[in-house]
């Protein structure tokens, strides 16, 4: 370098606030976020949806019984009318739907009881009956628990649970997985079919 002579200094860089986004920018970004959130929801729904469609039926047993279950349960053990009398029974309310010929709600229970203690060869017993007032049980059908577990309730010497509902013949679909439903009565096998 020569004496006065002076290189320049090289600019210094200047910096700028970056310019605020744009009304639509802020717009798109706030849609993206609620849609993202929506998709979450949406995504976490059906994982219960698909995780309760897919849990045993008989589970329903696991949980302790309500208040309504468990009164049922102490005079179903005092009656002995369905099952051996002081037979343990559990019974689980699994269905409840409206009844436009009843005042009241018809009602599918499952009850369960192992009758281990009174035979030679010990099982438990899984049977669905409607209406469980005190005087009058109706029961549509009873399976050992380990079928029921394996293919459902679906008995295999009586027809499936049927019941009226609004003067319509329905049928019962209980397991191996998932809640209780009604469906339209399956036709029976023709003759012909199979052979």
């Amino acid at each position: 370098m020569r004496g006065g002579d002076t290189e320049p200094s090289p600019a210094a860089p200047v910096l700028e606030a970056p310019a605020p986004a744009s009304r639509r920018r802020r717009s798109v970004i706030a849609a993206v976020a609620i849609i993202a959130v929506g998709a979450a929801v949406v995504v976490a729904a059906a994982a219960v949806l698909l995780r309760d469609a897919d849990a045993p039926s008989l589970a329903v047993f696991d949980r302790e019984p309500t208040e309504q279950e468990r009164d049922v349960e102490e005079n179903l053990a005092t009656q002995g009318r369905l099952f051996f009398p002081g037979a343990e029974v559990q019974a689980r309310l699994i269905l409840e739907m409206p009844d436009t010929a009843q005042t009241t709600a018809r009602e599918i229970w499952a009850l369960r009881s192992d009758v281990s203690d009174q035979m030679e060869n010990p099982y438990a017993v899984v049977c669905l009956a409607t209406d469980p007032l005190l005087d009058s049980w109706s029961t549509i059908g009873c399976m050992e628990e380990k079928d029921v577990a394996r293919r459902g309730f679906i008995p295999i010497d009586q027809p499936r649970p049927t019941l009226l509902v609004d003067g319509e013949q329905r049928a019962i679909a209980w397991g191996p997985t998932g809640d209780a439903r009604l469906i339209d009565v399956p036709a029976p096998p023709r003759d012909d079919e199979g052979s």
